[in-house]
C-alpha cells in the first residue's frame, strides 16, 4: 500500500517533468485526475490482494541494505516506513504540502506561489453531480473560485513568455491572413496566388531588432513565424509588384514598387497636448478619450457619405490614439496624389503659429462636409463635454488662449475684464466654463457684430479644440506601414482591439484586455471549461468575434463578388474578340 502511494506521486511527477522537458501540450487537469483516479483503484487491489511485481517506488536502498533507513524488530513499520520516505519525489511531495499550509497566506506574493491552485483543479474535475445538485457546488465551488483567483493571478506586465502563450493560443493568425489574402486564397480561376506573397510584414523583436520585408507564402509560414520570433509589434506594408523578400533581384531595374495598399489614417492623442489640460504626451483619460471619439465619428462619416468607402475598420493603438484601415478595392489601388488629395479635403488643422490661430476655414460659409461634422459631432462634444471636463474657460491662462483667437482686441479685453472680475459663478449650479462660454457666443454673434470673421470666430474655435489632427505623411503614401490590430502594446500591455465606429461613445480604453490580463482569464477558466476553446474563456473574444462578423466577412464577400465580376468582364471581351 505505502509503495502504491509513493509510486502514484512519482507517476505524476514524472509525467510532468517529461511533458515540461518535451515543451509538449500542458497535460488537462482532467487528464491528471482520471490517472489518479484509476492509481487509487490499483493501490486498494495492491492492499487487498497484494502486488506480484512490486509497485514502482524508490527503494533501492532497502534492495542494496537489506533494509531501509529504519530498522527496528517491526518489519512491517520498517516497509510503510522505508517506502514512502525512501522515495526522492514523496519526500518532496509532503515537505510541498507542509509548506504549502504553513507558508504566510498575508502577503499576496507569497500566496501566488503556493501549490493550492494546482490541488484545487482536481477538486473541481472529480466533483460529481449530485455534489453539484445536492448544493456542494456553492459550498465548495465559491471557496475554490476565491483561492483561484488568488493563485491564478499574473504578475501586470509585457514580456516575451506571455507573448508566447498569446500567440500559441489567442493571436487570430488565420483571420488575419484571410484579411491580408483578399480572397486570394481560395482555387476561383481569378486568384492572384502571388497576391499575398507580395505583402510585406515586419516584426520589431525584443531589443528594437527589426525585422522588415517579410513575406509568406501561406497562414501555416505565417503563423509559425509569429510563434518562433515573438515579435513585440507586428507592422503590414503595401502589396509590391514582386515578393519583398527578393527585392534585390528587381530593385535595379525600378521593377520593385508597391502596387496595392489600404487607405490608412493615424490618429495621435499627442497631437491634441496644445487643447487638453488632463493629460499630455502618451498619457491618457477618461476626460480627454472623447477626442479620439470625435475623431472616428468625422472622419468615418465623410469615408462612408462622401466617398462612398464600405469597409473601414479602427482599430485603438494600445495607448494614445486610434488608426483606421478603408480596404474597400477602389482604396487599395488610390496611387499616392490621390490619396494626397483625400488627406488634404480631409485636413483643417495647419498647427500653431506663435500661438495664433491654426485653423482654415474658407469661404462665406463652411463646406457642406464641415458644416455638418460641426453640427453633428464637434459643437455637440465641445459644449457637452470637453468644455467642462477639460477646463477650457476655468482659469486665465486658459481663456485668455482663447480670447487671442478673437481679431477683435476690443472685444477679447471687454470679455477678460468681465471673467477676471468674476471669478465664480453667481449660480452654483450652473458650471463656470458653460456661462463664460454662452458670453463669448452672444457677444460675438449678436446683430452688433457686422463682421464675418467675429461670427466665424466660434465654429474657428470649437474647429481648433475637436477637429481631427491627422498625420499626413502615414496617408499620403503608399509605402507606409501601420501596426496590425490585435498586436500587444509593449508600454501599456493592452491588445490593439477593433472599434465599433456606431458605438465608440462606449469606448474606454482602460478596459481593454491586457496581455496579463488574458492569461489570468486562462487560467481561472482552464478547469471549468473544457469543452471551450480558448478564446472563448477570454474577454478578446468577443472583439474578434466583431472583426468577424462586421469587417472580414463583408470584406470577403464583397471581394468575391469584385472577383466574379472582373472575371466575367473579361471572359466575355474574350469571346468578342474571338467572334471577331
Amino acid at each position: 500500500m505505502a509503495a502504491s502511494f509513493a509510486s502514484l506521486i512519482e507517476s505524476t511527477g514524472t509525467l510532468i517533468a517529461v511533458q515540461r522537458y518535451a515543451s509538449a501540450t500542458p497535460v488537462p487537469p482532467s487528464v491528471f485526475s482520471r490517472g489518479i483516479g484509476w492509481q487509487g483503484i490499483a493501490i486498494l487491489l495492491d492492499g487487498m490482494f497484494g502486488t506480484a511485481n512490486g509497485s514502482a517506488a524508490s527503494v533501492e536502498y532497502e534492495i542494496i541494505a537489506g533494509y531501509g533507513p529504519l530498522h527496528i524488530r517491526a518489519r512491517w513499520f520498517d516497509d510503510i516506513v522505508n517506502v514512502i520516505f525512501g522515495s526522492p519525489a514523496t519526500v518532496a511531495a509532503i515537505v510541498a504540502y507542509f509548506l504549502d499550509s504553513t507558508v504566510l497566506r498575508g502577503d499576496s506574493a507569497t500566496r501566488r506561489d503556493r501549490g493550492w491552485h494546482w490541488w484545487e483543479k482536481f477538486r473541481l474535475e472529480i466533483m460529481t453531480l449530485e455534489e453539484k445538485l445536492d448544493g456542494g457546488d456553492d459550498m465548495q465551488i465559491d471557496g475554490c473560485d476565491a483561492e483561484l483567483q488568488r493563485a491564478s493571478k499574473v504578475p501586470q506586465g509585457f514580456n516575451a513568455d506571455y507573448l508566447k502563450v498569446y500567440y500559441g493560443k489567442l493571436f487570430p493568425c488565420a483571420d488575419m491572413f484571410k484579411w491580408m489574402s483578399y480572397g486570394n486564397d481560395g482555387r476561383h480561376p481569378a486568384c492572384d496566388p502571388s497576391f499575398v506573397r507580395r505583402r510585406e510584414f515586419s516584426f520589431t523583436l525584443e531589443k528594437d531588432i527589426y525585422l522588415r520585408y517579410l513575406s509568406f507564402n501561406n497562414v501555416t509560414e505565417f503563423e509559425n513565424s509569429i510563434k518562433k520570433e515573438c515579435p513585440f509589434k507586428i507592422d503590414i506594408g503595401p502589396v509590391y509588384s514582386a515578393d519583398p523578400a527578393k527585392r534585390h533581384a528587381y530593385a535595379q531595374g525600378g521593377g520593385f514598387t508597391p502596387v496595392e495598399r489600404e487607405l490608412i489614417f493615424d490618429i495621435d492623442m499627442s497631437e491634441y497636448d496644445d487643447v487638453r489640460y488632463c493629460c499630455s504626451g502618451p498619457d491618457v483619460c477618461s476626460d480627454c478619450w472623447p477626442l479620439m471619439t470625435i475623431a472616428i465619428k468625422v472622419i468615418d462619416t465623410t469615408l462612408r457619405d462622401d466617398f462612398g468607402f464600405n469597409h473601414i475598420l479602427w482599430v485603438y493603438s494600445g495607448r494614445r490614439g486610434v488608426h483606421c484601415w478603408v480596404c474597400d478595392g477602389r482604396a487599395r489601388r488610390l496611387s499616392n496624389e490621390q490619396r494626397s488629395s483625400i488627406v488634404k479635403f480631409l485636413h483643417v488643422y495647419k498647427g500653431s503659429d506663435n500661438g495664433l490661430k491654426n485653423i482654415s476655414l474658407f469661404g462665406p460659409v463652411l463646406h457642406p462636409f464641415l458644416a455638418r461634422s460641426y453640427t453633428d459631432v464637434l459643437r455637440v462634444h465641445f459644449e457637452e463635454k470637453l468644455l467642462c471636463d477639460q477646463k477650457l474657460l476655468a482659469s486665465e491662462d486658459r481663456y485668455q488662449k482663447i480670447l487671442e483667437l478673437i481679431p477683435d482686441k476690443s472685444i477679447a479685453d471687454e470679455l477678460h475684464g468681465k471673467w477676471q472680475g468674476n471669478r465664480r459663478s453667481s449660480n452654483a449650479k450652473e458650471d463656470l466654463n458653460v456661462i463664460r462660454w454662452e458670453q463669448l457666443k452672444h457677444v460675438l454673434q449678436s446683430g452688433k457684430q457686422k463682421g464675418q470673421g467675429l461670427r466665424r470666430c466660434v465654429e474657428e474655435i470649437v474647429f481648433l479644440y475637436t477637429y481631427p489632427r491627422l498625420d499626413m505623411e502615414v496617408s499620403k503614401h503608399m509605402n507606409h506601414l501601420l501596426k496590425a490590430p490585435f498586436c500587444v502594446h509593449p508600454k501599456t500591455g493592452r491588445v490593439c482591439v477593433p472599434i465599433d465606429p456606431t458605438h465608440c461613445d462606449e469606448f474606454d480604453p482602460s478596459t481593454v484586455p491586457t496581455l496579463s490580463g488574458l492569461l489570468e482569464e486562462l487560467n481561472m477558466s482552464g478547469a471549468k471549461s473544457e469543452s471551450l476553446n480558448e478564446l472563448e474563456r477570454t474577454s478578446l473574444g468577443k472583439y474578434i468575434r466583431f472583426f468577424r462578423s462586421h469587417f472580414l466577412e463583408p470584406l470577403l464577400k464583397s471581394c468575391k463578388e469584385e472577383m466574379e465580376s472582373t472575371y466575367n468582364a473579361k471572359l466575355q471581351q474574350s469571346k468578342h474578340s474571338l467572334s471577331w
